[in-house]
């Protein structure tokens, strides 16, 4: 009979004490006098159950007594109740007050039970998340504050029936949802989508818990920012990986230690190097196995150094390619601590190989410059010497005989010269400060 009082209404809750009264004129009016004294005590404990008052069930018990101890008393006197039926009288009402005390422990408790519940109904209408309770038929039984702002439903549209916020294509998964909690399974952050009542679509979290066989209750934490957000931010690595594997340089990641062990290494190594990236992770001396013989102790003591000082790397080394040449690159990197476990090294590497060539092709270019410069320098020193030689040979030949011998020793030191002077030409020819001319050649 719990709860029965709360079940009753007022003017039914009258009804012991218009039987109370009627007991009491019968008492007077018909004969059975101890019959109608036991039913007006019946009837006082039934009032004292329906409406716990104590004083109020006093009160009756009292006039009870009084009025049925009267008659008893009565028909003892006339002959017509036995003597013993007198002791029924302090014996019912003692009963009664009994059950008086009974009912109000029980109304007392009651009262308890509905003030945890009003308590309990109070706690879970501020829960911040949508709280939502089912019985074994799946029916809501409990529809809180939160759950109306999320979904658009109040309280009244949806208790005592079917939960309105499954879309018809998720209902055989939600009722699969609902038999494992009900079987016992708790349910943590399970990402599931719902719908309200604008036709919406909400991504949630579901939260549960089995309430015995009765039901189950869930909890419904609105992730659809947190999801937009990591799609937001899925988009912007995207767009930044895109980024990365775009440019013509190699992009890196690794870690501060002695060996540069690499933690990340951009696509564009396998063109540049040849070798899989898969290589650059499985071995922390990688990068140490590649590096030229005569680059690898100024590279690795700058690297050292760099990582000691927590400051920038740059500098210009060979790395071995998978096919045995030699790839000239520009490293230049930074340490940088973004609040994780430890700092790593960010940086690029360009090719600079044909750079390269083009600056040995360069230097090549200037050192055969400076060469025709000195060159171009001698001849015309020597020129002038060989112009005065010519010119002393032409005046010594005037002054000797035609034919002698040293006409023809001075004959020898003019062809000579002449030889020279075509020598000179050429040199100054290499140096560029004369524009050779084109003339037949004897080539015997």
């Amino acid at each position: 009979m719990t709860g029965l009082r709360y079940r009753i209404e007022h003017s039914a809750r009258s009804l012991p004490d218009v039987a109370l009264v009627a007991c009491l004129g019968l008492l007077w009016v018909a004969g059975s006098v101890p019959l109608w004294v036991h039913v007006a005590y019946i009837c006082v404990a039934i009032s004292a159950y329906t409406r716990p008052n104590p004083g109020g069930t006093v009160l009756r018990v009292v006039l009870v007594t009084v009025a049925g101890g009267s008659g008893l008393i009565h028909g003892y006197t006339q002959g017509g109740i036995p003597g013993h039926d007198l002791l029924e009288v302090p014996l019912l009402a003692t009963m009664a007050l009994l059950f008086a005390r009974f009912g109000e422990q029980r109304a007392l408790g009651e009262q308890t039970v509905l003030r945890t519940q009003k308590r309990l109904a109070h706690v879970i209408d501020r829960i911040p998340l949508a709280t939502i309770a089912f019985d074994g038929d799946a029916r809501v039984v409990t529809w809180n504050t939160t759950a109306e702002e999320l979904f658009g439903w109040t309280a009244d549209e949806v208790i005592g029936r079917d939960n309105p916020i499954v879309p018809a294509d998720q209902r055989e998964a939600s009722s699969e949802l609902f038999e494992r909690i009900v079987s016992g399974e708790r349910l943590r952050g399970v990402e599931v989508s719902r719908r309200a009542r604008d036709g919406s679509t909400l991504e949630l979290a579901l939260y549960s818990a089995p309430l015995g066989r009765t039901g189950i209750l869930l909890l419904y934490d609105d992730i659809s920012e947190r999801k937009q957000a990591e799609r937001d931010r899925d988009r912007a690595q995207r767009r930044y990986r895109d980024l990365v594997e775009s440019v013509p340089l190699v992009t890196y990641i690794d870690h501060v230690d002695e060996h540069a062990t690499n933690i990340y290494t951009s696509p564009q190594a396998v063109e540049m190097l040849g070798w899989p990236l898969d290589d650059w992770q499985a071995d922390p001396r990688f990068f140490e196995t590649i590096l030229h013989p005569d680059d690898y102790e100024r590279v690795m003591g700058e690297v050292h150094a760099a990582n000691d000082a927590h400051g920038q790397f740059n500098a210009e080394y060979r790395l071995r390619h998978q096919d045995g040449r030699y790839v000239w690159v520009r490293d230049s990197s930074a340490i940088f601590d973004d609040g994780g476990d430890e700092p790593l090294a960010r940086g690029f590497l360009l090719d600079i190989t044909q750079q390269k060539q083009l600056e040995d092709q360069l230097l090549q270019s200037q050192k055969m410059d400076a060469l025709g410069q000195f060159a171009g320098g001698i001849a015309d020193d020597f020129n002038n010497l060989l112009t005065g030689i010519s010119g002393y040979a032409d005046l010594a030949a005037v002054a000797i005989e035609p034919d002698s011998v040293a006409t023809r020793c001075l004959d020898g030191i003019k062809t000579a010269a002449a030889e020279a002077a075509s020598l000179t030409s050429r040199l100054l020819a290499f140096s560029r400060r004369n524009v050779p001319e084109r003339k037949l050649v004897d080539v015997n």
